[in-house]
């Protein structure tokens, strides 16, 4: 879940912002305030330990947290399972449910926003892209369906042998445009 090189104060900030993430996403579907409270909860939690958090800390110093705000018994725990473990019982409940689960996977794709996806969901039941793509007719926008229309060859990375040739192609043209332009690729490819 949260592994090194992460300092365990990083991980435990990426740990309640995944947390909170999750229950952003799922106030949507909320019919009291209770998601929405956690969600506002988390947030506080966050930002007391972004202000008190050192990278590096030990299990005692986990206990001098307690009276910071928003942090209660039940974030105590939650902060010493992480210390533990490394991972949250909570988070992955929550980020493994269908309906998150769903969500992710429609968001994938350009267009779909975390309403959007919502609507797909409650109000049509697609639950994945491939039910998207199998109901063309939900989607409206012309830069989503060709994108739709495409989904994989988009989501393919580039092999870097690929990448390392178009990145020497354009720049020699930018050597030729001006003897001092440089080109460089970057991003993520394997």
């Amino acid at each position: 879940f949260f592994t090194p090189p992460l300092a365990p104060g990083q991980v435990v900030l990426e740990a309640f912002t995944a947390l909170s993430s999750c229950y952003k996403a799922h106030k949507h579907q909320a019919d009291n305030g209770e998601k929405k409270g956690r969600e506002y909860h988390y947030r506080q939690v966050l930002t007391s330990l972004e202000t008190y958090l050192p990278d590096e800390f030990n299990a005692a110093y986990l206990r001098a947290l307690g009276p910071l705000h928003g942090v209660g018994k039940e974030t105590m725990e939650k902060l010493h399972e992480l210390y533990r473990t490394g991972r949250l019982a909570r988070y992955e409940k929550l980020a493994n449910d269908p309906m998150m689960v769903a969500l992710r996977d429609l968001k994938r794709v350009w267009g779909v926003g975390k309403v959007r996806a919502w609507e797909l969901i409650e109000k049509h039941g697609v639950r994945s892209v491939e039910q998207l793509k199998a109901r063309p007719s939900l989607v409206t926008k012309e830069g989503t369906k060709h994108y739709l229309a495409h989904f994989e060859e988009l989501n393919t990375p580039f092999p870097r042998r690929e990448v390392e040739q178009h990145e020497a192609r354009v720049a020699e043209l930018a050597r030729r445009a001006h003897p001092r332009l440089r080109a460089l690729a970057t991003g993520s490819y394997p």
